[in-house]
């Protein structure tokens, strides 16, 4: 269109030109028609740039909004909603959260490897475990020679192998890109040890403690043991027969000590009303309630209002002379808030049960109530939370306590060498002791014979020397009556 005109202004600018020759000169006319054309191009060309810059300013304006629309999303992917106190379980960090709570303490993972005998030989004592596809061993991260893993025997879950039972600590004292040698260092499984059937998962570190450790192996599906879906009674089964048998463990299936164990594992994360209530269904149960210990139980609480900056969490100290935790706060700098929190109006909190119901410190300061302190929150529930095992330190643990039962009884097998040689000692001097006792029971025979001799030869004598007495008694006195006889017959001779 404003071709058009321009064109239509041109023609009408040439007519008048012609008309006007009779008065201009034609340079005249010439200048005006260039003037024209040099001015109409320049308009041409200022207008096309003026649509440039309005299509480039409009363009511009729209990439802006499509910028802080895709920073949005992108804020939204990488964070979740900008209104959560926390990142969605959606979005990338809530991801990435998830992913590092379920990797947590666990190190490098080598799974579903076959296990065999080395060289088809059931007395040597090491292991072969092949990988499923040979790894690059000259890759500095790839190589394991030296290194102690923790091996597990794989059990199928839906159809995917997952380490279940734990088999023992081992040694790494060769490798290839295909297999590893495993040197044991320290056997719970023997079973499973002295016939590796099935695959093997090995850890660089000892997998930590978790909540649904038994749930997942039992329901497979996480959603399946969610809130109205769970199924404890078919979950309690699963411990029983399967996880945690009293076969294995080495304890009466009938015993209250057993059904309190499966208690501890089957009751993990449910209200204690929940709990009280199935145990009033179940017939013949050993204990006829279920009382966790006060740092098992946990009250959760709901703020009747919202409350700002009421909460300190963070703790001074450094980690270098004190604990990731003190007196419930944070004291390493990655768990600090670095303020005071608060809560929104019908937010909820987990509070155990001794700052629930208030305790005394071991300095001796009085802890209130947790209520007393915050009216401001309203009770919800309670729920039982068994305690985690911290199963690198009791393996540690265990270890040493082995280590020193073998000390123990190099020593009491010491003992018992210097015992039995005393022992022996004993015996032959016993036998001796005997014997001279047979023989000292002989001379006491001896003695008794020659002491009744002796005392039937002393009553013979002194029969004997009785009857000598009274026979010289006798002599006596008749030598006496001669005596006095000759005496009165010598008197009477004389004149």
């Amino acid at each position: 269109m404003s071709y058009a005109i321009i064109g239509l202004i041109f023609v009408l600018l040439i007519v008048f030109g012609v008309l006007s020759a009779k008065n201009w000169h034609w340079v005249n006319i010439v200048f005006l028609i260039l003037t024209f054309v040099a001015g109409s191009a320049a308009t041409a060309a200022m207008a096309k740039s003026l649509k440039l810059r309005r299509d480039n300013i409009k363009n511009a304006m729209d990439q802006e909004k499509r910028a802080v629309d895709n920073e949005a999303k992108m804020n939204l992917a990488i964070y979740g909603s900008p209104n959560s106190i926390s990142y969605d379980p959606g979005s990338l960090r809530g991801m990435n959260e998830l992913l590092t709570r379920e990797l947590y303490g666990r190190g490098r993972v080598w799974s579903s490897g076959t296990v065999t005998f080395k060289g088809d030989d059931p007395d040597d004592g090491n292991r072969i475990f092949t990988f499923p596809e040979p790894r690059d061993a000259a890759n500095p991260q790839n190589q394991m020679k030296g290194i102690q893993v923790y091996a597990f025997a794989d059990e199928p879950v839906n159809g995917v192998p997952y380490p279940v039972s734990f088999v023992g600590t081992f040694r790494v004292i060769g490798e290839t890109p295909a297999n590893i040698e495993l040197e044991p260092i320290f056997i719970t499984n023997d079973a499973n040890y002295s016939n590796p059937a099935g695959t093997w998962s090995l850890f660089e570190k000892m997998p930590a403690d978790r909540r649904d450790v038994f749930k997942k192996i039992a329901f497979g599906d996480k959603t399946d043991f969610l809130g109205d879906n769970f199924d404890l009674t078919r979950y309690r089964e699963a411990l029983v027969t399967e996880h945690l048998p009293a076969s294995e463990l080495g304890m009466d299936p009938n015993s209250a000590e057993y059904e309190q164990l499966i208690d501890r594992y089957a009751f993990d994360g449910l209200k204690l009303g929940e709990i009280a209530n199935w145990i009033d269904a179940q017939p013949n149960r050993q204990n006829p309630r279920f009382e966790p210990a006060p740092e098992e139980v946990f009250v959760e609480y709901r703020f009747d209002k919202k409350v700002d900056g009421e909460f300190e969490v963070d703790a001074p100290g450094s980690l270098l002379t004190a604990s990731a935790f003190q007196n419930g706060k944070a004291v390493d700098p990655a768990l600090q808030a670095g303020k005071k929190i608060g809560f929104a109006k019908d937010d909820t909190v987990l509070v155990d049960q001794l700052t629930a119901e208030g305790f005394q410190r071991i300095n001796g300061d009085l802890v209130p109530p947790f209520s007393e302190q915050y009216p401001f929150v309203t009770e919800v529930d309670r729920y039982y939370f068994r305690q985690f095992r911290d199963y690198p330190y009791m393996l540690a643990d265990l270890k040493r306590q082995v280590e020193r039962f073998n000390e123990e009884l190099v020593r009491v097998k010491t003992n018992n060498g210097v015992s039995q040689q005393a022992l022996d000692d004993a015996n032959a001097q016993s036998t001796k002791r005997a014997d001279i006792i047979i023989k000292l029971d002989q001379d006491r025979q001896n003695l008794a014979n020659d002491l009744a001799t002796v005392t039937q030869m002393m009553n013979d004598l002194t029969t004997q020397l009785a009857e000598i007495e009274q026979r010289s008694r006798q002599l006596d006195q008749q030598i006496k009556l001669q005596y006095d006889a000759v005496q009165k017959a010598a008197g009477a001779e004389k004149p």
